[in-house]
């Protein structure tokens, strides 16, 4: 049982180290990309969204390379998605 615990403790801890890896290479480069309104962004809105970064980093890294491509991505923000 401890075993399975220091296992997933420290999956848990590899990906939050990914997150934070990705959320400074995205607030140092990117950020504009993905979020249009973030593109001359504040100290203190880079710093409020670092833990959303940090938690979500593959959908945001999915997106970006998505834009690298050259797909476009539309996000309807008055459309929830349905479940």
């Amino acid at each position: 049982m401890a075993a399975i615990v220091s296992i997933l403790l420290w999956i848990i801890f590899i990906y939050l180290c990914c997150g934070m890896v990705f959320a400074i290479v995205l607030l140092a480069s990117g950020i504009g990309k993905i979020v249009e309104g973030a593109q001359d962004s504040s100290l203190g809105f880079k710093v409020l969204v670092i833990p959303g970064i940090i938690v979500f980093w593959p959908a945001l890294l999915q997106k970006w390379i998505k834009l690298q491509s050259g797909k476009t991505v539309k996000i309807d923000h008055k459309k929830p998605d349905r479940i």
